[in-house]
């Protein structure tokens, strides 16, 4: 992830784990934690022997807002600030990636919500924020835009989950395109502005309902995908006319 404090230094990945509990079946079958936190240290060790050291370690149980808190909430901050982030969902199946992104269908109680739709709200109690503080020093408001777009890998092809002649997996519009000045950028795919976080996550859910699912052992509706929601923000700053 991109330095998120501005300060122009190099970018760097950080890594985060997070334990989920066992789950109802596994408890019913007697099935005991193997992972365990080191209580000092971002550290786990797998039944007392092997140790891994991460730079966060969320245990079991952990508050979606923790999560957000340590991980998420300072990318949005550098996201406002013209910086680019990414936020990377890694496991296996049933682990417990959609919960903790909150990119499942419907996002549940607001406790329980995931990153995407707290991210969401950060995002435009910011903007709330800056136009109210633009208001009371007499100055012109800044602006902001912000679109989102869903795309789903599969089968090593790339889907438009807001495009319905795309989802039905018989034809792909989405090219993938090296750009010297931007990277790697994909074209062809549908964007929609939004102005409130209930938009967006009416999109989210819209998307979320197209995704590829099959009944695992883990989980009866697990994603066969990868899928990239991308919030794309513009802000034009105030600009203060001399005098």
């Amino acid at each position: 992830m991109p330095d998120p404090t501005g300060t122009g230094e190099d970018e760097n990945v950080q890594v985060a784990v997070r334990v989920r509990p066992l789950s109802a079946d596994e408890l019913t079958k007697g099935c005991k934690p193997v992972v365990h936190k080191s209580p000092d240290a971002p550290h786990i060790s797998l039944r007392d022997h092997h140790q891994f050291t991460f730079d966060q370690v969320f245990p079991p149980h952990t508050h979606q807002s923790d999560v957000f808190t340590e991980c998420v909430k300072p990318l949005v901050d550098g996201v406002v600030n013209g910086r680019n982030a990414t936020v990377l969902a890694y496991g296996q199946t049933g682990s417990g990636k959609t919960y903790t992104m909150g990119t499942g269908y419907g996002q549940g109680t607001l406790e329980n919500q995931g990153m995407l739709p707290r991210a969401t709200r950060y995002l435009f109690d910011y903007i709330a924020r800056a136009k109210n503080d633009a208001l009371l020093q007499g100055i012109p408001e800044p602006e902001f835009r912000i679109e989102v777009s869903f795309i789903e890998l599969y089968n090593n092809s790339f889907y438009d989950l807001f495009d319905a002649s795309s989802v039905d997996k018989k034809k792909s519009k989405i090219k993938v395109v090296g750009d010297a000045s931007r990277g790697v950028t994909v074209q062809g795919v549908v964007q929609f502005a939004v102005s409130s976080p209930s938009e967006i996550m009416a999109l989210l859910d819209r998307g979320s309902l197209a995704r590829v699912t099959e009944s695992t052992n883990m989980n009866q509706f697990s994603s066969r995908s990868h899928a990239i929601f991308s919030l794309e923000v513009s802000h034009r700053r105030a600009v203060v006319p001399e005098v």
